[in-house]
């Protein structure tokens, strides 16, 4: 386990300081007096507070000068592009932002770096080393934000006054705060939202509470199978100890067969038996479709609490609450819902509370987030959908519409679109692909592409998408962007590259 005061006489390497986990792990150790730090990042020095100011966009625009001051002030030595990555061979341990193998500028001094034995850490692994309250961890293909934020909302309400509450997510942009968690005591929560990337170097610590939501066909770009990013899921489970929990989606194919020791060679065997034959943690199993630790019945969320009895242990049915207090759209979200039940619940949290916090939840920003209503027609914005399973749990929560556009494109992840083409076909009166790698797989069926009753439309920008989006679909219906794929908004809706805002196109369709 990463342990800061066993760190301060090492060669201390950061790599990414543009972006926001450089940044804060720069500014933490040398805040912790770390004086050998050597930082670095890519673009070149003249254009890195432009980057800065990019990459932190989740903070306002006078933060975001302040804290590029304090970065850009830092007495430590910084390598940008001309002398990036010098050194690096020389470092003692090296921290790198999740998914820093996917840039050619890294090989082949990074790669030979950790190839040598030299250490690689996230700023996961230093959140969780320096914090002293309950961790609860959140991964999966899909739904892990949601849950997250859910998980987080439920807290809130539950940790009132009583105990202090941190959340941190993992998107690129997303405001990091290792100053903020490490003040949190024994009593308080931290509530983590964990990717695949961070997972790969997860070592020797996870969280108390650890959640997996599913596991489907998900960067398979960046692993050699479906069965290693499986084992990379489960590697949040890896370190736990005796008290902890593990809780797992029952209905979900991979989970259940990591859970019931599968005899495939490839599924990750090695931590199921620390779950079950060592015993642990307690694993506790979700369901929607049968009985579980939290499951439905009679559409209401119950939870199967075991208590003592004269004759051993007996088992007691604690409703939660009706499946129609749930504001947030989707099949898919009840199993989020369930999720997030069942973390806060092991957390401590009593069932009014949690009902509470469900029933006020609205959703997370870019999932199935309802932007505007035009014309008779409401407009979604599902942009944080990068797979053909997230883009197909959102077409199913709006079955039932009068008229349904689907805005996609961008670029695939080495994954199936076959069921996806399937749902497509069936439910989706209206295709609009933006360029990539995605409008290939689409094209390669040819249902979507002679078909009478759908065909493809594929336009260049996303203004125009919109445009025949709002021409074709009818008073009653539904328009979600929902891209199936990889940089949609970085190739259509930013602005550094020629792009519009969202707001600004629907905007534009008033007029």
């Amino acid at each position: 386990m990463l342990k800061l005061e066993n760190l301060r006489n090492k060669n201390i390497h950061i790599v990414g300081l543009s972006g926001t986990e450089g940044a804060q792990i720069a500014k933490f150790l040398h805040a912790k007096g770390f004086k050998n730090l050597t930082v670095h990042d890519f673009c070149e020095e003249k254009d890195f507070r432009e980057n800065f100011l990019m990459f932190h966009g989740a903070l306002p625009i006078e933060d975001r000068k302040k804290y590029f001051k304090e970065i850009d002030d830092l007495p430590i030595k910084k390598c940008f592009k001309e002398n990036y990555l010098n050194g690096i061979e020389k470092a003692d341990l090296i921290f790198v932002s999740q998914g820093w193998y996917l840039y050619p500028f890294n090989k082949p001094k990074l790669f030979n770096a950790q190839k040598s034995g030299i250490p690689f850490y996230t700023i996961l692994n230093l959140y969780l080393s320096i914090c002293k309250a309950k961790t609860i961890g959140i991964t999966g293909s899909n739904g892990k934000t949601t849950t997250s934020r859910l998980i987080y909302e439920i807290l809130k309400v539950g940790c009132a006054n009583l105990r202090t509450l941190q959340y941190v997510g993992n998107d690129r942009g997303a405001i990091q705060d290792l100053f903020g968690v490490e003040k949190l005591k024994k009593d308080d929560f931290l509530v983590l939202e964990i990717s695949n990337r961070q997972l790969k170097l997860l070592d020797k610590i996870s969280p108390n509470i650890a959640v997996i939501t599913n596991i489907t066909e998900n960067h398979l770009n960046e692993h050699e199978s479906f069965e290693e990013y499986a084992m990379t899921k489960f590697k949040i489970f890896k370190f736990q100890k005796k008290g902890d929990f593990s809780i797992i989606n029952f209905d979900d194919e991979m989970s259940r067969q990591c859970l019931d020791n599968s005899p495939q060679p490839s599924s990750p065997i090695e931590v199921e038996d620390k779950l079950k034959k060592e015993g642990v943690s307690n694993v506790m199993k979700f369901s929607v479709k049968e009985k579980a630790d939290v499951f439905i019945k009679n559409k209401k969320i119950f939870i199967a609490k075991k208590i003592p009895a004269s004759a051993g242990m007996t088992e007691k049915e604690i409703e939660i609450l009706d499946l129609n207090d749930i504001k947030i759209p989707g099949k898919h979200n009840v199993e989020n819902v369930l999720a997030a039940v069942s973390a806060t619940y092991f957390a401590g949290v009593e069932p009014e509370i949690i009902k509470k916090a469900i029933s006020e939840f609205k959703g997370v920003e870019k999932r199935l987030e309802f932007m505007d209503e035009i014309n008779g027609v409401k407009y979604y914005n599902d942009l944080s959908s990068t797979t053909p399973v997230s883009t197909m749990a959102g077409i199913n929560a709006f079955e039932g519409a009068k008229h349904l556009t689907l805005i996609l494109g961008g670029d695939h992840k080495n994954v199936s679109y076959d069921e996806l083409i399937k749902v497509i076909l069936e439910k989706v009166d209206t295709v609009i692909v933006m360029p990539g790698t995605v409008l290939e797989k689409l094209k390669m069926n040819p249902e979507l592409i002679l078909g009478e009753k759908l065909k493809i439309k594929e336009v260049q920008i996303a203004l125009e998408a919109f445009q025949i989006a709002a021409r074709e679909t009818k008073a009653g219906g539904v328009v979600l962007l929902s891209p199936a794929g990889e940089g949609f908004f970085s190739k259509f809706l930013n602005r550094r590259t020629g792009g519009m805002s969202l707001k600004k196109i629907l905007e534009s369709l008033k007029k």
